[in-house]
């Protein structure tokens, strides 16, 4: 069991994911927005892009609501073409519903991992 726990915290390490949400409902119902970023959130059009650090949730930056998910694209897309990346696959998938009960219906992630390493 050791080995299984090993991989995946060494396959977690070398992944980079972030994901944004169409609306901030369910964030202010979990906790994870306050009633002044809900508000204004709300106000402007913008959403938290949200990434994984060390094991906790962090925003990384803000997005106009209609441009959340392209700019978590455009900046992947930057990335991969600065750094070189060879990309061997791609895929969609739905997510679980403990995932969703936080995140509500319509969240948008993605996620990298290095290859042959």
């Amino acid at each position: 069991m050791e080995d299984v726990e090993q991989a995946a915290r060494r396959t977690l390490a070398r992944q980079y994911g972030e994901f944004t949400v169409p609306n901030l409902d369910a964030l202010r119902r979990g906790g994870r927005v306050s009633a002044v970023q809900y508000a204004v959130g709300n106000l402007l059009g913008v959403r938290p892009v949200i990434a994984f650090d060390d094991g906790q949730l962090r925003p990384v930056r803000r997005a106009r609501a209609e441009q959340a998910a392209q700019d978590i694209l455009a900046q992947l897309r930057q990335l991969m073409q600065a750094s070189g990346l060879n990309i061997r696959a791609g895929r969609t998938q739905s997510i679980g519903a403990v995932i969703g009960a936080h995140t509500g219906p319509g969240m948008y992630a993605f996620v990298a991992e290095p290859y042959g390493e």
